[in-house]
């Protein structure tokens, strides 16, 4: 909504000025700001409260961080087959600790340079790199076979798990959806899974994300 998309655009230009810490605050029982700011990428803290002078009333609140990744430096570039093996290692936690991939085992570094080339090939796989190395990536894939879907795309990002909640992952889907929208694509898809519960393998930061 229009609301997501103002937090995130004040949220680049923050990043944009250097900024690294930004915190917002919602009453407890404010469900709808509570859930944009965590759709937003905020991570929780603590609790807090709030007192309102004129109604002599002290309200519980909570309160949300989010540390962003100084994008001075960081360039989004096309990805190469000479990347596969540092992709491949910021990949390989995801299938081996997590639910998110929808893998079982982490594939061979011959098996990913294949999937680089395929996709390479027709549709945008970008990199976010600083200082040399890689923090992320995002692609786009088909997302069905059938003709009235030639302008529908499947997107996914991964990013290194040191520099997550930095506003890596934004700056990724920012730079793919750019890139898709001068394509002429008109729908971006994302699969995610969610958890029903507490799940060691699983968390609902895609769904925040997304």
């Amino acid at each position: 909504g229009y609301m997501t998309e103002t937090v995130e655009a004040v949220l680049a230009y923050l990043q944009k000025q250097g900024i690294r810490y930004v915190w917002a605050c919602c009453f407890e029982q404010n469900l709808s700001s509570k859930s944009l700011i965590e759709r937003c990428g905020f991570s929780f803290r603590q609790k807090g409260s709030f007192f309102a002078e004129g109604e002599g009333v002290t309200y519980p609140s909570l309160e949300y961080c989010m540390e962003l990744t100084c994008n001075r430096g960081i360039k989004i570039e096309r990805v190469t087959m000479a990347d596969a093996e540092e992709l491949l290692s910021i990949y390989a936690p995801y299938v081996r600790d997590t639910a998110i991939s929808f893998e079982y085992a982490v594939p061979s570094l011959d098996e990913f340079q294949k999937r680089i080339e395929s996709i390479s090939s027709c549709l945008p796989f970008i990199k976010a790199v600083q200082n040399g190395e890689i923090l992320g990536y995002a692609y786009a894939g088909k997302f069905k076979e059938r003709k009235a879907y030639d302008w529908s795309v499947e997107v996914t990002v991964y990013v290194r798990k040191d520099v997550r909640r930095k506003g890596v992952g934004r700056l990724l889907y920012g730079a793919l959806e750019k890139s898709l929208r001068q394509m002429g694509v008109l729908n971006m898809n994302a699969c995610i899974a969610v958890p029903k519960g507490d799940d060691p393998y699983l968390t609902n930061d895609s769904y925040h994300f997304h």
